[in-house]
Formats: structure tokens, C-alpha cells, sequence
């Protein structure tokens, strides 16, 4: 997927991640085709002279685009009652398995206590981003999507954010510890050495 999207060719295993600005549905429809599993972050802009009619153009646009599983929105502090009431509207409506505000919407998979999956409504022939739940361990019933939420500014600094300077240490001590508690060595003192680093933002 990845060369077909670039063009490009895959050099050393690694995946270079990108991001593209500015992209016109009209001159690069494939973009919006399709759900891309790679890292490629496509940025389109949306027009709106007020919160109402972006918040009705986001809504049309995304309900437009393939797969149901996550999205991310961000929300500013400070806005004005009625604004923040449709931008809650509009978070409360978006047909994604997960929303995340102001977070990464991966967050609901790795806190693993809220449903995971797609949302409602795939079938075998369109299963969008799939049939089903995983997690919900509380069983919750009727459950179609998860809200997470988060403050718009946080310390420390998460380590998934690119700006973390530890970040990819981070990510490397994770899974060096889900390797060892799969091979039944433990992994506290993973968890325990990677602790400076994590406020190390």
C-alpha cells in the first residue's frame, strides 16, 4: 500500500512517515477512497464562516469517507457556549467505533476497557472497518462507540507525540516488555527502567 500510495519504494524495513498538505479531494481522489493502514497523515481543508456550517461540512465530509474505526478531534478551550454545544453535537454524531478528543484515538485500544471496533452497521459485503468489538470488559450492552476525552494541553509530554525527545526509545521498551512477558520473563522491570525517560519530555 505504501508504494502505491508514494510511489515510492520501501528502503531499510521502514515505512518514512509523511505528511501532505493542502490535498484537493478533486485532484487526488484516491486519498479519500480507501482506508490507508500506513504513515500518511493527508491534511484537506474544509470551509466554514461559522463553527455551525464547519462543524455541517466536516460531518458531510467525513460520513463520506471509508472505515468507521477512529477519529480524532480537537477542541480548543474557551469557546462560546453555543459554538462548544455543536461541536459536542457534531463529536457525539460522527459514526466512528471511537472518537477521541484531544487524544489519539489508539488510546481507547491500549486502555482496553472500552469497545473497540468499528462502528455498527458493516455487513460481510461492506464491512467498513469491521464486524464486532473487542475488550467492552464491563460487557457493556448496545454499546455503538466509545468517547474518549482528554485536556487539550497535558504533562508530561505524551510519548507518542513527535516532539517527545524520548519517543521512540519509548516505543522500542515497550514492546522489548510485551516481548518478555510473552516469553514468561516478566516485564516490571521494563516498565520500571523506562520511567525517567517518559518525563523526559
Amino acid at each position: 500500500l505504501y508504494q502505491k500510495a508514494t510511489g515510492q519504494s520501501i528502503t531499510g524495513g521502514l515505512l518514512k512517515p509523511r505528511l501532505l498538505q493542502d490535498v484537493q479531494r478533486d485532484d487526488q481522489p484516491h486519498w479519500f477512497a480507501q482506508e490507508w493502514f500506513i504513515p500518511i497523515a493527508v491534511e484537506t481543508a474544509v470551509d466554514g464562516d461559522s463553527i455551525e456550517e464547519f462543524c455541517m461540512e466536516i460531518s458531510r465530509l467525513v460520513h463520506e469517507l471509508p472505515g468507521t474505526l477512529a477519529a480524532s478531534v480537537t477542541r480548543p478551550d474557551g469557546m462560546a457556549t453555543h459554538d462548544a454545544s455543536r461541536v459536542e453535537l457534531l463529536i457525539e454524531h460522527l459514526r466512528y467505533g471511537v472518537v477521541a478528543v484531544n487524544a489519539w484515538s489508539a488510546l481507547a485500544y491500549a486502555v482496553a476497557n472500552i469497545p473497540w471496533g468499528g462502528f455498527p452497521g458493516g455487513t460481510i459485503e461492506d464491512p467498513q472497518s469491521g464486524i464486532g468489538h473487542v475488550h467492552n470488559p464491563q460487557f457493556l450492552p448496545l454499546a455503538h462507540n466509545s468517547i474518549l476525552r482528554a485536556p487539550l494541553r497535558v504533562w508530561p509530554t505524551p510519548p507518542w507525540f513527535p516532539w517527545h525527545r524520548k519517543g521512540e526509545q519509548l516505543a522500542r521498551g515497550v514492546t522489548g516488555m510485551y516481548a518478555a512477558i510473552a516469553e514468561g520473563k516478566g516485564g516490571l522491570w521494563n516498565l520500571v527502567g523506562m520511567l525517567p525517560d517518559v518525563f523526559r519530555s
